[in-house]
């Protein structure tokens, strides 16, 4: 894993043809290794989702690209 202490931001990013594309929601700061809350899509975010286009990235000192990524997929109720 990664310490928080390591990690400068998480985000939720648009994926474009297998390549990171731009960040649409900010997550964490700095130094924060989880967090809690809900968030509201906007109607093109939900499409992205539901599409399979948008990721979870996690950003650190050591891999400011985004060392973490794993894809968001909805469960099947919300489709």
């Amino acid at each position: 894993g990664t310490s928080g202490g390591r990690i400068y931001s998480i985000s939720i990013d648009r994926i474009t043809d297998a390549k990171k594309g731009p960040v649409i929601r900010v997550l964490g700061r700095p130094g924060l290794a989880d967090a809690t809350g809900h968030l509201t899509l906007a109607h093109a975010e939900r499409r992205d989702l539901l599409d399979g286009k948008l990721a979870l990235v996690v950003y650190t000192i050591d891999q400011p690209r985004g060392t973490i990524k794993a894809s968001l997929t909805p469960p099947q109720s919300a489709r």
